[in-house]
Parts: structure tokens; sequence; C-alpha cells
């Protein structure tokens, strides 16, 4: 049955928002929703403004260039960009090299937000671990968080492998843990110390 444009499958759940626009349905046939192709049996679901929000995909499906896998959903924003796929393969997205399996968060304006590594590599001059932990970028592009997989000086500050670095969004380092002693701003710290910084780059907390 064709509902609001949309070919719903006989006996699949359909919804309805409160001001009667089609809330959800399964397809009953392959259908362009909104610029995107979606296969038969793919689940949408629509804003109370009739706005694609997600669909659960039957099979692996490439959208706006991304590889998304079956049984997951693919959400988008109000413009019909992507917001949140889960990769069918590795993909490099944005220059990283994203797993296969990982979800894949972007921003508003379509800018990577956050992935997993499928290995070690090199992000903005940083060595970057992979890992089960996502590493996340700013909506400028700069890096947000991330693991190193080699100690590294970082604006001065000895940074350790294997733990999480954070940045402001102008590139200011915020968050580290120390890999040796290390006299900062006038105060001697032992190695393995959390130290924490303020936008201006001043030690808030050790």
């Amino acid at each position: 049955q064709e509902i609001q444009g949309i070919f719903c499958a006989k006996g699949s759940g359909i919804n309805f928002h409160e001001n009667g626009k089609l809330a959800g349905a399964d397809l009953s046939e392959d259908q362009k929703i909104q610029g995107i192709t979606f296969a038969k049996g793919t689940g949408v679901g629509f804003d109370k403004n009739g706005k694609l929000w997600g669909a659960h995909l039957p099979e692996d499906q490439e959208i706006q260039g991304i590889c998304c896998a079956k049984d997951t959903w693919a959400q988008f924003n109000e413009n019909g960009k992507l917001t949140r796929i889960t990769l069918s393969e590795e993909q490099v997205i944005e220059g990283i090299i994203c797993s296969k399996g990982t979800v894949v968060e972007f921003h508003e304006n379509g800018k990577l937000k956050q992935a997993t590594l499928s290995d070690n590599q090199e992000i903005q001059g940083l060595p970057c671990t992979k890992g089960v932990n996502p590493t996340e970028f700013y909506e400028n592009g700069r890096l947000k968080r991330a693991e190193l997989s080699e100690n590294q000086e970082i604006q001065g500050i000895c940074c350790a492998k294997d733990r999480v670095i954070e940045f402001s969004e102008d590139g200011t380092l915020v968050t580290a843990i120390l890999s040796e002693d290390q006299t900062i701003q006038g105060i001697n710290l032992k190695e393995r110390t959390l130290v924490n910084f303020n936008n201006n780059g001043k030690l808030s907390s050790a």
C-alpha cells in the first residue's frame, strides 16, 4: 500500500505521528526517498515534518559514498546527510582508515565526528593507535580525542603512549598522561600523572 508516497509492505508495523504524518514503515519494494534509493524490506523512519531520519538496512548499501552495513540503522540529519552508520567494510573516510563494523558519526556539516581506527596511523602529525575507543574530531576537522601509539611530546608536554589525549577546538592540548617525570609551569610532576590544561594552555589540575 502506498501511504504518503511511501510503498509500505503488507503486515509491516506502520506508525504515524500525532499530526498524521507517517512515522515508520517497511518498504514493499525498492524506492528512492529524498535522493537515496533503498531496497525492499528497508525500515524507514520519518520525523513529524516528513523528513527521513533513519533507515534500517536489509543489505549492505553504499550511501553518500559510505559503505553501510546490513541489519543496522543509517541515521540522517534534517538536511538528509548521514549522521551515524555502521561500516560494512574497512573504509578510508577523510584520510582516516576506519574499521569494519565500527560505528561512524558525522557532524551536521558532514565532517567526520568519530570512528574507530583499523590500524595505527598518523593523524594530524600524531601517532594514533587502533583500538575499541573511537577517535574523535571537531566540526572544523581538528582532532578532539585519540590514543597515542608512541610516547610523544605535544606542545612541550611528554605524553604517554596507549593513553588518551584531548584537545580544545583550536588545537590546544587539554588532557594527557605524562610519559616521564616533568616540570610543568614550575610544578614537578611524576610519570603517569594525569594533567589537564585550560584553553589558554595553563595547567588546571594534576
